[in-house]
């Protein structure tokens, strides 16, 4: 699980790998494309 928000915050989007395990993989998807909207104002 580490290994995924890890990859984020790095800014690695794609290949996030397998997320199905996860409670709501959905998640994942909102907390990359929040990261990925914050970084881009910076």
């Amino acid at each position: 699980m580490r290994r995924i928000p890890r990859k984020i915050t790095s800014g690695e989007y794609d290949g996030l790998g397998d997320t199905s395990t996860l409670p709501d993989p959905d998640v994942m998807k909102t907390l990359s494309n929040e990261h990925r909207r914050r970084s881009d104002k910076e």
